[in-house]
């Protein structure tokens, strides 16, 4: 790989990464959905075009079987879906129960288990 011209390290690279997305985002009936990894993988297929590997990112999704196509598409059409939902449901709560949409979505976001900041240097307290 890597007596290959940049361009063509992309492209294998992205020969490799974009079915696996397709598999993540949208697995296979009776496959298990690991969310986090759908979400993602959505996530990253959806910037790729913009990145500096979109050429070969385009190249592999035009490589992709029809089958992987319409599986992507659907994936990423969920995504959408899901995330205008909460918007349409958070306004509908604020407005019946007088709770602030924003601060519960911030709370959702913040990881369960809260990461130690404060770290102690070897030698600092000299």
């Amino acid at each position: 790989l890597h007596a290959l011209p940049n361009c063509c390290r992309q492209v294998a690279v992205m020969q490799v990464l974009v079915p696996l997305l397709v598999e993540v985002a949208r697995p296979p009936l009776g496959t298990p959905v690991t969310p986090l990894l759908r979400d993602m993988a959505c996530k990253l297929v959806s910037v790729m075009p913009t990145s500096a590997a979109a050429a070969a990112f385009r190249t592999a999704v035009t490589a992709l079987p029809a089958v992987s196509k319409q599986r992507l598409q659907l994936a990423l059409k969920e995504q959408q879906e899901a995330a205008a939902a909460p918007a349409a449901i958070g306004g509908m709560g604020a407005a019946t129960a007088g709770a602030k949409p924003l601060a519960a979505a911030a709370d959702a976001r913040k990881p369960a288990i809260q990461l130690k900041m404060n770290f102690s240097m070897p030698g600092a307290s000299k």
